[in-house]
């Protein structure tokens, strides 16, 4: 595309808003920010050896049963409505992730996840092979991950009988939330999103997928046993923190491991790049870790102020699924704003929007908890949260989506039929 093109693209856009106001309203990029998001190159590395010689092969081969009018996002979408069937279909039976699911859900659970990998990477494939890549698409991607690691975690806690309890919270921030948003903050800093030698989206689902369909040949009791009971030692063998440790748990905080591990390599990553700079600026930059971290300390903090006091009539007890989504939702925003900061290079908000009213209902339940000051029931706060989280993600969502396709002149679910 000409110089000339991307100069009316940048005008056209600049043109429709008023000359004294140089940011748009909700999308809030900048004008050098919109040149950026025009010459923006989507970056990524690979490490893994199960997709440089199964995955990445496989995927090749099923691209070619692909129509070419297929647009990549639709891809995308697809995945993602697939995962969240299940996700209604597992709801059905197990309403408070304790109770046993019948052998073909574990399955599902199994194929659905599967069938959202393949996809995921599909949509990419299908944009370089018809010539549409573009920034919306892997802001369209990446989105609807940051959606989906919310999802998965509560399939995961229904399959492995965790409850609504600290196991599937920390299943949630640690092995979910944690590593996506220092992932994405890494792309953020360095420009490239790296997936190292073994990663959670090529090994990590592939174990998963193998997990749920070992639990419906096993059958669900086996998260319930202790862990002698699993290995069938004796409890003198293990050290006293284990031998009455139900097999759900030992294994939730063993899967955490190479978790955390990643995350560091994470830190490592960023303080290594910005350390050859010839001014680097880490201060800032851990600014952000620290957005993330208030952002599941909150959650952390309301689930037990919420629960401690309330007990059995707390929202994350009465309404799971909803408030689990609400977090998620409002998360999914969150990171989708980093990545687009990351393609305008422009700063990230310490505190941006979806945490704010995070933090605000924190807060409150806080001030009761602690100190008996109740500003409204918990859960008027909680419907309060939920529609704004809501309103906040339609609308960034719709903005960007709108203001991208006019910029971009695409289709967010369809391919111009000179592209076809």
């Amino acid at each position: 595309m000409s110089k000339q093109w991307y100069q009316r693209r940048v005008r056209g856009c600049v043109n429709k808003q008023n000359n004294k106001e140089r940011r748009m309203s909700l999308f809030k990029t900048s004008i050098p920010g919109l040149k950026k998001i025009l010459n923006h190159k989507y970056q990524s590395r690979d490490d893994s050896i199960l997709y440089k010689y199964v995955l990445g092969p496989f995927w090749n081969y099923i691209l070619q049963f692909v129509p070419m009018s297929i647009a990549p996002n639709l891809i995308t979408l697809t995945g993602t409505i697939t995962l969240l069937i299940n996700f209604l279909a597992v709801a059905l039976y197990a309403p408070t992730f304790s109770e046993p699911l019948p052998t073909w859900a574990y399955v599902s659970s199994a194929l659905t996840l599967l069938f959202y990998q393949t996809l995921d990477n599909l949509d990419g494939k299908q944009a370089r092979r018809t010539g549409s890549s573009s920034p919306l698409g892997q802001l369209f991607d990446h989105g609807c991950d940051s959606i989906v690691i919310t999802i998965q975690a509560v399939i995961s806690s229904c399959v492995g009988r965790m409850g609504i309890g600290w196991i599937s919270i920390t299943q949630l921030i640690v092995t979910a939330m944690v590593p996506f948003w220092l992932a994405t903050w890494e792309e953020y800093h360095t420009g490239i999103l790296h997936l190292g030698v073994v990663n959670g989206p090529d090994e990590g689902i592939i174990i998963i997928s193998f997990i749920y369909l070992l639990t419906a040949y096993i059958g669900p009791d086996m998260w319930l046993k202790t862990v002698p009971q699993i290995f069938g030692l004796s409890k003198e063998v293990f050290p006293s923190f284990l031998q009455n440790m139900q097999f759900n748990t030992f294994f939730a905080f063993v899967a955490m491991t190479p978790i955390i591990i990643t995350c560091f390599v994470n830190i490592q990553h960023v303080t290594s790049y910005l350390s050859k700079k010839s001014n680097p600026k880490l201060g800032p930059a851990f600014q952000h870790v620290l957005t993330g971290l208030i952002y599941v300390g909150c959650i952390s903090l309301w689930f037990y102020t919420s629960t401690t006091q309330f007990g059995s009539n707390s929202v994350w007890i009465s309404y799971p699924r909803i408030t689990f989504l609400a977090v998620g939702l409002g998360f999914g925003e969150m990171v989708s704003r980093l990545i687009l900061a990351h393609m305008t290079d422009e700063p990230f908000e310490f505190l941006p929007r979806p945490l704010l009213p995070l933090l605000f209902t924190t807060l409150c339940l806080s001030a009761d908890f602690l100190g008996g000051f109740a500003i409204l029931s918990e859960k008027m706060l909680f419907i309060i949260y939920l529609v704004l989280v809501s309103l906040s993600y339609y609308e960034f969502v719709k903005s960007v989506i709108t203001h991208l396709c006019k910029l971009l002149g695409i289709n967010v679910l369809t391919i111009p039929l000179k592209k076809n």
